[in-house]
């Protein structure tokens, strides 16, 4: 007899971090969608936020910026506004405008339950409306479990206990969750899955936290649904329900939510007039923020990435106390064929044995790296690929490739801070400026350091100019920051004495490039040697 290899109260446990793995959320979106596929979505979502510098108002500017920072897909942004309603609740409205809805990724406000939109073809020449999970995981190898039907009844009991225990938090939590999506389409519908049809010709797609909260409590009331997730062996802490029983919960049919219509040819807006008057104030929201305007540039021209292997390390054993796990891990340097400002990511494509076996991570998480290094030159990186164990026949890779992305500046603008003085506490009119702290430096004698406080990204400034009372720059350097969010903190050495008076000259990145290129590493042994 087989014991599970984990307890059953991580089932329901992991339901209850899927459904309720968000604060309050009330949110609508309104999509119109052109026979070309562009589009626009008018959200509006009233939401909790978390407020990690403790007490006080969210921080609106902070909100915005992540909103369109990490946002993808969209081409534009139209009178986008958050709004304060106190108790660690806003309000955002706004329109966004999109070129393909599949590739369209919003982020407003945080939620566990991510809803993403696709639009294609079936073979009868029908257009087709699909609704899926975002970021669904590949489920991992199921291990099936052996039980006796005593032992069975035992896991089950257990399961249920623990799902009363977490009932309390549920019924308080998942009310709170509203979303609905509501498409004015183009075209004549011939069928609908888990969508609503609206008297006005639009189709609708609802989830209400009240409703899935009762469909789950009816689904784990069901003795066979808990014995098939115990047997099945699969793991739900770390791949979910399955979509289709997420679909039954949310929707009430175990179906992915879809419409069918018939293609028109009118569009129902015109996206490239709406689209030029709305990028122009996307720029000017941008500009007011401290935002890069980021240009992406795929592979190609100039020059490609080199990229060798220079060092490999294995860990074969397990040990807790040590903190050791199994891992194999390489060590690879490389050299841009630009000077970068930043790396941004370096994600793995392909990991192909020597005997013709996939060891690319199942989890995207790991197939992305972490702790890139880039040198004082700006074009050579360092970077481990770490791997599970290689399979006792596996002798080298006949290839390792992925995608390296960095950024390059395109140009940048000075903006007069609008200090006066240079004194503790002197504030500006841009960017929420204010001098923290000067005092001497202790490592360079004849040298002031200034620590200027700024509502801005890091990441989008350049450097400062310092300027005495007659106009003369006086020479520094920045020697240190801090930043979370667009909160930041900037500590410059200023050489000679500083005068009472003057200017602070921000140096701001306002256009970046986002090259995305290839690298490849082929025929090597497991130490990264070349294999002829």
């Amino acid at each position: 007899m087989k014991k599970p290899y984990r307890k059953p109260a991580v089932l329901i446990l992991s339901l209850l971090l899927i459904f309720t793995g968000c604060l309050k959320m009330d949110k609508t979106e309104n999509f119109r969608l052109n026979p070309d596929g562009s589009g626009k979505v008018k959200i509006t979502a009233t939401f909790g936020v978390t407020n990690f510098q403790g007490g006080g108002e969210p921080d609106l500017d902070d909100l915005m910026q992540k909103t369109l920072e990490n946002s993808k897909g969209v081409d534009a942004w139209k009178g986008t506004e958050f709004k304060s309603l106190g108790e660690d609740n806003v309000k955002f409205t706004g329109t966004a405008y999109f070129r393909d809805i599949s590739k369209m990724k919003l982020k407003v406000g945080e939620s566990m339950i991510k809803i993403r939109y696709a639009v294609t073809k079936d073979k009868a020449g029908n257009t087709v409306l699909t609704a899926a999970m975002e970021d669904q995981k590949e489920p991992s190898p199921a291990k099936k479990v052996e039980l006796s039907e005593a032992d069975l009844k035992a896991e089950i009991k257990k399961a249920r206990e623990e799902f009363e225990r977490t009932k309390p938090m549920m019924a308080v939590l998942l009310p709170q969750f509203k979303y609905k999506a509501c498409f004015h389409l183009w075209g004549e519908i011939v069928e609908v899955v888990n969508f609503t049809k609206e008297k006005d010709g639009s189709v609708s797609l609802t989830i209400d936290g009240l409703k899935m909260y009762e469909a789950v409590e009816k689904l784990t009331a069901n003795d066979e649904w808990w014995k098939k997730q115990i047997l099945s062996g699969k793991n739900l802490q770390q791949d979910g329900p399955d979509e289709k029983e997420m679909f039954e919960i949310m929707f009430g049919k175990a179906a992915s939510p879809r419409v069918v219509f018939k293609p028109g040819e009118k569009a129902v807006f015109d996206y490239a007039q709406e689209v030029a008057a709305a990028k122009k104030e996307t720029a000017a929201l941008k500009k007011k923020l401290g935002l890069v305007e980021i240009e992406e540039v795929e592979s190609g021209d100039p020059g490609t990435v080199t990229l060798k292997v220079v060092g490999a390390s294995m860990k074969r054993v397990e040990d807790k106390e040590f903190y050791l796990q199994k891992e194999y891990i390489l060590t690879m340097v490389g050299r841009l064929p630009q000077k970068a400002l930043k790396i941004d990511k370096c994600t793995l494509k392909k990991v192909l044995t020597d005997t013709g076996k996939s060891m690319l991570p199942k989890k995207r998480w790991d197939r992305e790296m972490r702790f890139l290094k880039l040198a004082r030159d700006g074009r050579k990186f360092k970077f481990d690929v770490r791997l599970e164990l290689p399979p006792a026949d596996v002798k080298g890779f006949q290839e390792i490739a992925g995608v390296i992305e960095y950024f390059q500046s395109a140009g940048a603008r000075k903006t007069d801070l609008g200090i006066t003085s240079f004194a503790k506490g002197a504030k500006g009119k841009e960017f929420s400026a204010k001098i923290k702290e000067i005092k001497e430096s202790e490592w360079e004698k004849g040298t002031m350091e200034v620590t200027v406080e700024l509502k801005i990204n890091l990441d989008s400034v350049k450097g400062a100019i310092f300027l005495n009372d007659k106009g003369n720059e006086l020479e520094n350097k920045k020697t240190g920051h801090m930043s979370f969010g667009n909160q930041t903190e900037i500590t410059f050495s200023v050489k000679g004495p500083l005068p009472k008076s003057g200017k602070i000259i921000l140096e701001v990145f306002d256009k970046m490039k986002k090259f995305k290129k290839p690298f490849s590493v082929k025929n090597i042994d497991l130490m990264g040697n070349p294999v002829k």
